[in-house]
């Protein structure tokens, strides 16, 4: 009998912003390494499917993906596309809806990949902050300058490929602080831009790892209420309605971000090493780390992934 999961890949940890909020932190500054950017994904894949656990999803997150060199991205999404096709029968019999190759990026550098995003109709989740006015005091690039003008300039590059374009921001009282420009921005991204805001989804911010002379504060129970609030005021009633109801607070729900009661037996992230952890937000914690892919049983993995999960949840 199979097993499903959603495999999410970070072929590199490298960077070229350098974010106040990064959960990252330092580690955006990669070494080289001597594995291929491909050969730990085309491994792990391999030893998973050996052992009958098969990736119903392979989505592409970093670090930022659109750092790596033309070649070296264009590899990554044309192996993904080809897995997607060869395990198409098998997904659909199991229910699954076989998708197109998905990277998370921050935008910056996107128009350099633009003929792989075009070949291989690659699904894109951006990352914006809003309101715009404050997108370049806390997303700028390592060498501090604003990115915003250059974002929406490839953003603006997208508009005559049919992928999917879809943005997220992450959300701190000082972004709540400026509910009329937030409202004033998502309605100009809907009505200005090819991105689908009912596609759009607020991230909750947490505590600045960064050692970042810009410090943000996390939403308290009352801003949190606030901003819905605000938005449902706001939007109930317009074309933006469906996403208000869905995408937009997803993340504030009891079903974020798995929609499963262990995401220990669904979810895995794999660094480019061979490292294994939950996911974006326990990347780099023990807590949360699985084993090596190239270390370890499949079966130790995720026993281990189940275990540790259930007893986070035990400890909550």
């Amino acid at each position: 009998m199979f097993r499903f999961i959603h495999l999410l890949y970070v072929p590199t940890m490298n960077c070229n912003m350098r974010c106040s909020y990064c959960y990252l932190g330092e580690a955006t500054n990669e070494l080289k390494s001597d594995k291929s950017y491909l050969e730990t994904l085309r491994f792990a894949v391999d030893k998973f499917l050996a052992a009958d656990v098969v990736p119903f999803n392979i989505s592409l997150h970093g670090g930022e993906v659109t750092t790596l060199s033309k070649g070296d991205f264009r590899d990554l999404i044309a192996f993904i596309s080809s897995y997607y096709a060869e395990k198409r029968a098998l997904l659909v019999e199991n229910g699954f809806k076989v998708g197109v190759p998905h990277i998370k990026t921050n935008l910056f550098q996107l128009d350099r990949h633009l003929d792989t995003i075009r070949d291989y109709n690659v699904s894109i989740s951006g990352s914006l902050d809003l309101p715009l006015s404050m997108h370049d005091k806390y997303r700028v690039t390592k060498g501090g300058k604003g990115t915003l003008e250059t974002i929406l300039r490839n953003i603006a590059m997208l508009a005559e490929l049919p992928n999917r374009k879809k943005v997220s921001s992450t959300i701190f009282k000082e972004h709540v602080e400026h509910l009329d420009e937030i409202v004033a921005d998502i309605r100009f991204l809907s009505d200005n831009t090819c991105l689908d805001m009912n596609d759009f989804n607020l991230m909750v911010g947490f505590t600045p790892q960064l050692d970042s002379p810009v410090k943000l504060t996390a939403l308290s129970e009352e801003d949190q209420v606030l901003l819905y609030k605000r938005l449902h005021q706001e939007f109930l009633g317009t074309d933006l309605e469906p996403g208000l109801k869905n995408a937009w607070f997803a993340e504030f729900s009891p079903a974020y971000c798995t929609n499963c009661d262990n995401c220990g037996e669904k979810f895995f992230l794999l660094e480019k090493n061979g490292d294994i952890y939950s996911c974006v937000r326990g990347q780099g914690n023990p807590d949360f780390y699985y084993g090596n892919i190239y270390r370890d049983s499949v079966e130790e993995i995720l026993l281990r992934a189940k275990s540790q999960i259930y007893l986070v949840h035990a400890a909550s």
